[in-house]
Formats: structure tokens, C-alpha cells, sequence
């Protein structure tokens, strides 16, 4: 179940990593998120829809365009992350990420991260330990630098999973922009 989750999530993602930072400046469509009707299914106002089998969540749909409008406006506020689909306490969610300088080191642990980057270039040092890490939420540490851990080259279009409960820090060489799909997978 989860490794067909990852999986679904992985494709999902790899099909919107043609978006560039260059291509920001293109109008968004009005709808942030379009909610979709099929078959004998009615979705309601609160974003769900009925079906004979319950009610299930809404399909969520986001155009390249409004991705990109994303990511201008992480750049505008100097803001590193938005999610655009789900939130934290979801099984996954989704959220794009820009970064220009180095980012904290940090470890979850029940969330796996799945990174596709869109744009750029950086090396991501994983493994090892966090130096004088501290909590910032449940299951949710940081710390300034990583002990022992390996780096690994990213560029345009490399995916990498980074498990639940592996140190893991972005050095970014210039303006990096990436996606990341985050799925629950720890206990």
C-alpha cells in the first residue's frame, strides 16, 4: 500500500516537472484548484464528493501555470515552501519549494520526502547525524549543519527519496527550485 502510494506520487509529480522558474511569469488560470466530476459522483462545496461507495476527498487539479505562479510568489516573499495540495497532517501532501541559500538540516520522523527538481542545481547531504538538533513540532527536528552524512549531486529533473527519520540538508548552487511530495509513512 505504501510503496504503491509512493509510486502514485512519483508519477504524479514527475508528469509537472517541466515547469522552470523562467516560465513563472505566465498568467495562472483563475482556479487554484478544479474540482472534477465523474460517473454518478457529485462533489460538494466542502470538497468532497458523494459516490455509492461514501464520500471521498475531491480531485485536485493544478495547472503549470498555477505552479508557477507558486513560485513567484515564494520568491516575491522570500518564503522557501508552500504546500498546494493537502496539508501536514494528511497520509501525503504536495508543495513546491525555491531556495537560493542553504537550508536547515532536518529529519522527520514519519514523513518520507520525495524531491523533483524543477529547476537548478544543489547537493543534498543525507545520513549522519544532526549537530545540536532541536524539535520544532512533533516528530519534526532541525539543526544548523549534518555530522557524517553523504552529499548527492541534484540537477533538473534527478528525483530522490529521502526517507522518514534520514538527516537531510539542501545546499543549493544558485536558485534551486524543486517539488516535494510528502507521504506518511512512519508510526
Amino acid at each position: 500500500m505504501k510503496r504503491t502510494l509512493l509510486i502514485t506520487c512519483l508519477a504524479l509529480c514527475s508528469a509537472l516537472v517541466g515547469y522552470t522558474a523562467a516560465s513563472v511569469g505566465r498568467t495562472p488560470s483563475v482556479a487554484a484548484v478544479n474540482r472534477v466530476t465523474a460517473g454518478n459522483s457529485r462533489i460538494g462545496l466542502e470538497g468532497s464528493r458523494e459516490t455509492q461507495a461514501g464520500t471521498a476527498p475531491a480531485v485536485e487539479h493544478l495547472s503549470r501555470q498555477e505552479i508557477n505562479a507558486a513560485v513567484k510568489r515564494l520568491i516575491s516573499e522570500r518564503k522557501i515552501g508552500t504546500p498546494l495540495i493537502g496539508n501536514p497532517s494528511d497520509a501525503y501532501h504536495f508543495m513546491v519549494a525555491h531556495r537560493a541559500e542553504r537550508g536547515e538540516a532536518e529529519t522527520h520522523a514519519v514523513m518520507d520526502d520525495l524531491f523533483i527538481v524543477a529547476e537548478g542545481t544543489a547537493e543534498i547531504i543525507v545520513g549522519g547525524e544532526l549537530v545540536n538538533p532541536k524539535e520544532t513540532t512533533a516528530g519534526e527536528w532541525r539543526a544548523a549543519s549534518i555530522k557524517g552524512g553523504r552529499a548527492i549531486p541534484l540537477g533538473t529533473g534527478d528525483v530522490i527519496r529521502i526517507p522518514h527519520g534520514t538527516p537531510h540538508q539542501i545546499i543549493p548552487r544558485g536558485k534551486f527550485t524543486y517539488q516535494v511530495v510528502k507521504v506518511r509513512t512512519g508510526s
